[in-house]
C-alpha cells in the first residue's frame, strides 16, 4: 500500500494534483482498517514526513501535542489540518514547500531540505524515520555485497543513537558483525555496549529476549562472536561475564559461545582455564557450560592443541554428553593430539556409554599412525565389541593402516558374526581385495541376524568386481526358495545391476 500511495502521489506534480491527493489521504485513512495497512500508512506518511516539510510537520505536531510516530490512520484526519495534508501531499509529488504559501509558523524562516532533517534525531518524526530506513536497509542487505560494505556507516549510527529501537541496533549489530572485517570499526562500539550493561550480568536473559534481540548484553556478544578473531579486543569484556559469579547462566553460555566464535589465544586460554576448574555441581546448567567449553575449543581447531590436558580430563566427566564432545573435539585436533591416545583408548574399553565409544573410536582414527599400534593390540586381546571399533577405526586410515592386515585377516575366523563383518569391512577399505572377503560376505547372507545380513548386503553392493564364482553362487542363492538369504541374495543383485545402470 506505501509503495502505491508513494508512486501515485509522484505523478501529482502540479498543484491541482496535489490538492487532488488530499482526498486520496483521507481515502486512504477510510479504507486502512487492518492494522497491516495502518502500519503501512503510517511509514508513508513518516517517509513523507522525513523530507525538507519537516518543520511544518513537527510545528503542526507540536501544536497539537501529537507524537507523529505514534499516529494511526484512524487518527490522522483530525490531528493533521487540511494544509498539513496538502503540504505532505506537495512532497510526495515533488513540489517544493515554497510552492504553498503560509506553510512555515509565522516565527520560522523558510527551511532548506539540509536544515529541515535535525543531525542529532531530536525529534520523535526523524527517529522514526531513521528507524525505517535502517529496517528497510536491513531487509534485503546482502553482508558479503558491497553495497553492505558501505551501509556500514549508516549501521554504525543507528548503533550508536541509544533512541533507536533495540530490537533494530541489535539487528544491525549483527549485520555488522556478518559483514566483518569491513566493519571492524564497530568492535570497540560493541565492546563499550557490554561493558556498560556489565552491571546488569546477574539480570537473567528470558526466551523473549532472546526471540527478539532486545537485549545489548545478547545481541552485542552475538555481533563479537560473529566477527570472529577480528574481535580479539573483546575477550575481557567477554570473560568478564563469564567469571563473574553473578552472571546468569544464559550469559555464562553465550560468553563461552562467543569465545569460541572469537578463538584468539586469549580467548582459547579463558576456556581452557574454566574447562580445568572443577565442577561446582551437576546440575544441567554446568553441564551444559562445560559442553559449551568443549565446543569452543573446537571451533578453535588445531590452535587448541594447548588445551589438550583439559580435554583429556573432560573424558572422565561424569555427564556423557560431556565425555563424547571431549572425545570428538581431541579427534578434531588430529595427529596434534597425541598426547591423548591412553584417554581416548580408555574410553574405547572402559565406558558404557555407545556414543561416547564411537566417538572415541572415530578420535583415535584421526590420530593417524600413532594410533595404529594401541588398535591392533586392541584386536587381539580386547572383547568382540572392542574388537569390531577397533577394525571400524583402522578402516578409516585407509592404506596406512596395511601393517594391521594380519590381524584383521585372522578376525575373519571370529565365532562374533559382527566382529567378521567389521574385519571384512575394515580390509575392503585397506587393501580394496574383494576376494578377500567377498565368499564371507555371502555366507553372512544366511545368518539368522536381520541386521548382519543387511550390514553383509551392503558390503557385497558396495564391492565393484565380485569374483566369478561369487557372483555365480549369489545367483544361484538368488533364484533358489524364497529364503531370508534368497530375498537378500535377490535384493544385492538388483542393486549392483541398478548402480551399474546409472
Amino acid at each position: 500500500m506505501r509503495r502505491g500511495l508513494q508512486k501515485e502521489f509522484r505523478q501529482r506534480s502540479t498543484l491541482r494534483r496535489a490538492e487532488t491527493a488530499v482526498s486520496g489521504f483521507h481515502r486512504a485513512s477510510d479504507q486502512a482498517n487492518s492494522n497491516g495497512m495502518r502500519v503501512e500508512f503510517q511509514r508513508c506518511l513518516i517517509t513523507t514526513a522525513k523530507h525538507h516539510c519537516h518543520r511544518c510537520v513537527l510545528h503542526e505536531c507540536q501544536e497539537r501535542s501529537v507524537e507523529p510516530r505514534r499516529l494511526r490512520s484512524s487518527t490522522l484526519i483530525q490531528y493533521f489540518s487540511a494544509d498539513v495534508l496538502l503540504l505532505l501531499s506537495f512532497v510526495v509529488a515533488g513540489v517544493p514547500c515554497q510552492a504553498y504559501a503560509g506553510h512555515h509558523p509565522p516565527s520560522s524562516e523558510t527551511a532548506s531540505p539540509a536544515d529541515c532533517r535535525p543531525a542529532a534525531l531530536k525529534s520523535s518524526t526523524a527517529a522514526a524515520a531513521f528507524e525505517l530506513e535502517i529496517e528497510t536497509l536491513l531487509s534485503d542487505l546482502d553482508p558479503t555485497s558491497k553495497r553492505a560494505t558501505a551501509s556500514v556507516p549508516v549501521l554504525l549510527a543507528a548503533l550508536r543513537t541509544a533512541e533507536t529501537n533495540s530490537g533494530l541496533r541489535g539487528r544491525s549489530a549483527m549485520m555488522l558483525g556478518r559483514i566483518g572485517e569491513p566493519a571492524r570499526s564497530a568492535v570497540p562500539l560493541l565492546i563499550g555496549i557490554l561493558e556498560d550493561s556489565s552491571t546488569g550480568s546477574a539480570v537473567a536473559i528470558t526466551s523473549d529476549d532472546l526471540e527478539n534481540g532486545s537485549d545489548p548484553r545478547y545481541w552485542s556478544m552475538k555481533s563479537l562472536g560473529l566477527f570472529g578473531p577480528v574481535a580479539a579486543d573483546a575477550v575481557p569484556a567477554v570473560r568478564a561475564f563469564l567469571i563473574s559469579p553473578g552472571t546468569s547462566p544464559l550469559l555464562r553460555l553465550l560468553a563461552a559461545d562467543t569465545l569460541g566464535q572469537i578463538r584468539s589465544p586469549a580467548a582459547i586460554g579463558t576456556l581452557t582455564e574454566q574447562l580445568q576448574r572443577p565442577r561446582r555441581n551437576n546440575s544441567y546448567e554446568e553441564t551444559m557450560l562445560r559442553r559449551t567449553f568443549i565446543d569452543g575449543l573446537a571451533l578453535a581447531g588445531p590452535q587448541a592443541v594447548g588445551a589438550l590436558p583439559a580435554l583429556s580430563r573432560a573424558t572422565e566427566d561424569v555427564n556423557v554428553d560431556v565425555r563424547r564432545s571431549a572425545c570428538q573435539t581431541i579427534g578434531a585436533l588430529g595427529p596434534r593430539a597425541e598426547g591423548a591416545l591412553t584417554p581416548l583408548v580408555d574410553r574405547l574399553i572402559l565406558d558404557d556409554d555407545p556414543a561416547v565409544k564411537d566417538a572415541a573410536a572415530n578420535a583415535l582414527a584421526r590420530l593417524g599412525a600413532v594410533a595404529i599400534p594401541a588398535l591392533i593390540r586392541l584386536l587381539e586381546g580386547g572383547d568382540a565389541d572392542v574388537q569390531g571399533r577397533a577394525a571400524g577405526s583402522l578402516g578409516q586410515m585407509g592404506q596406512l593402516a596395511k601393517s594391521s592386515q594380519p590381524q584383521l585377516r585372522r578376525m575373519l575366523q571370529s565365532m562374533d558374526s559382527s566382529v567378521r563383518l567389521g574385519a571384512a569391512e575394515a580390509l575392503l577399505l585397506i587393501s580394496r581385495d574383494a576376494g578377500l572377503v567377498a565368499s564371507g560376505l555371502l555366507q553372512e547372507l544366511s545368518s539368522p541376524d536381520r541386521q548382519i545380513r543387511r550390514r553383509a548386503a551392503e558390503l557385497l553392493i558396495q564391492i565393484v568386481e565380485l569374483p566369478g564364482d561369487v557372483s555365480n553362487q549369489l545367483e544361484t542363492l538368488a533364484g533358489g526358495d524364497n529364503s531370508g538369504a534368497g530375498r537378500v541374495a535377490a535384493y544385492v543383485l538388483r542393486e549392483r545391476s541398478r548402480r551399474s545402470d546409472q
